[in-house]
């Protein structure tokens, strides 16, 4: 640098040094911070975050199952669920009408505390057998018909192969009634119930 002479160059260089000494020094990683240096609006609770019980009506898949309207016919609900399959719906279904549900002059006819035991899908022949606890045997007459109907009709749209649903109670066969009140040991399809839709 022309007239600069020895020290003053040194000089500059000893400034120049101190003004680098002065940045934003660099970590070799993460660190931990002590909450005193962090300003206080930035610890406070976010005022734009979702809550639990808003998040929950977007949450999981929605299905539809079928409850019964105060004039005795089908209805077809949406409900979500975390995963499509026979024993969620079906588990959906045993938990009732909820409160919105019920505001709508809704119910179901399967019996509260019944539980579901087990399923089986027999592929080859279209067929998927309910097995229910006992406490469905407290359904009668048109309520029996009318679980059996609600049961059907929410089992077969997750099951595309499957037409039909066989009752057990407890491991025991049941036999089914159809819309007309006529018995059967056969499986009971949406057809067997029409005249039961709203």
């Amino acid at each position: 640098m022309r007239g600069l002479n020895g020290p003053k160059l040194a000089t500059l260089a000893l400034l120049c040094l101190s003004a680098s000494a002065c940045g934003v020094p660099g970590d070799s990683g993460p660190r931990a911070l002590d909450p005193a240096d962090i300003p206080a609006d930035l610890l406070a609770p976010s005022t734009s975050s979702t809550s639990p019980s808003q998040a929950e009506p977007d949450a999981g898949v929605a299905v539809e199952i079928w409850m019964v309207d105060n004039d005795g016919l089908l209805v077809p609900v949406r409900r979500r669920v975390t995963e499509v399959s026979t024993r969620a719906v079906i588990d959906e279904l045993l938990t009732g009408a909820t409160q919105a549900e019920a505001d709508r002059g809704l119910h179901s006819e399967i019996p509260t505390d019944t539980s579901l035991n087990g399923i089986d899908i027999f592929q080859d022949q279209d067929v998927i057998t309910v097995d229910l606890s006992s406490e469905i045997t407290n359904a009668v007459g048109d309520g029996e018909l009318l679980a059996q109907a609600q049961l059907v009709y929410t089992v077969t749209p997750t099951n595309r192969n499957v037409d039909g649903v066989l009752f057990l109670v407890d491991g025991e066969p049941r036999e089914g009634t159809d819309d007309a009140g006529v018995f059967t040991a056969e499986p009971l399809g949406r057809s067997d119930f029409s005249e039961l839709v709203g």
